[in-house]
């Protein structure tokens, strides 16, 4: 089984495919646990539900074949004065 490498990042506005079926799930992720959430995201996979959206608090999956991903996260911290 070959491994898919996937980066957690701002994505695009997400449209629904009403032929798929999705699940939304809710956790709290301090920026500390990040590695747990990798590990989540990616047994999420292996059971067939792969992720399409995120916020900061929901994960939404659609259904499909399972597969190895490996999910990356991290956050981007201000800057002094609150740029980027």
């Amino acid at each position: 089984m070959s491994k898919e490498y996937t980066f957690l990042t701002k994505l695009k506005k997400f449209q629904k495919d009403p032929s798929k079926k999705y699940i939304r799930k809710f956790r709290i992720y301090p920026f500390f646990t990040y590695q747990r959430l990798d590990a989540w995201l990616t047994s999420m996979s292996l059971l067939g539900w792969h992720l399409v959206d995120s916020n900061l608090i929901s994960f939404l999956f659609e259904q499909g074949e399972p597969k190895e991903k490996v999910y990356f996260t991290y956050t981007q911290m201000p800057r002094e004065g609150g740029a980027y």
